[in-house]
């Protein structure tokens, strides 16, 4: 019989949560953009966008002066997306409306309580 050890254990476990993570990543990502027009583009383009007119509108509309303003604007649009996101998706969830299959299971639990 072999005998595994703690570390080995943890090594495998780690290993199994970061292979879930990139196989959810993933088909998430393929089911989002699978049926839009210019696929995964969008994942692109809709940053791209939202940095151009910020950009745009900061440097040329309205100066504010500050050194390497797209830099500065690129580092704070991926979490705040992500928080939009995740503010949107959890009203979405609440809503009086919302079927089971728009909220994780876990979340359901906490809203019936």
């Amino acid at each position: 019989m072999m005998r595994v050890d703690a570390a080995s254990l943890r090594w495998r476990r780690w290993r199994h949560g970061v292979d879930l993570l990139s196989h959810l990543a993933r088909r998430e990502f393929s089911m989002r953009y699978r049926d839009s027009t210019l696929g995964v583009l969008w994942f692109l383009a809709v940053p791209l966008a939202q940095l151009i007119v910020l950009v745009f509108l900061f440097e040329r509309v309205i100066p504010l002066g500050i050194r390497a303003y797209p830099a500065f604007v690129f580092s704070g649009l991926p979490p705040w997306s992500w928080f939009a996101a995740s503010v949107g998706s959890a009203a979405d969830c609440s809503s009086a409306t919302a079927t089971s299959s728009d909220c994780p299971a876990s979340a359901g639990r906490f809203l019936s309580s």
